[in-house]
């Protein structure tokens, strides 16, 4: 659930959707990837295997995020 909270652009700015962050439904913990604007963890994790893989950790670090070495070698980008 931290990372909707996280990324609501209220947190940082003004809301796009023109609501008022301190009554908005979308600002309460139970209704946080309601907003429209709100990204999932999903980007977070690959983005953080594919940074462990460039920095040349290598791809057991699978057992860290819960995936086969297979995944890793054949899902994930690999600096060229």
């Amino acid at each position: 659930m931290w990372s909707y909270g996280a990324t609501q652009p209220c947190v940082a700015g003004g809301c796009p959707h023109d609501k008022d962050p301190d009554t908005c439904e979308w600002t309460r913990y139970v209704h946080l990837s309601k907003c429209p604007s709100s990204r999932s963890p999903h980007p977070i994790r690959t983005g953080s295997i594919t940074w462990q893989l460039n920095q040349e950790i290598p791809p057991e670090v699978a057992e860290r995020v819960d995936a086969t070495v297979k995944t890793i070698e054949n899902h994930y980008d690999w600096a060229s």
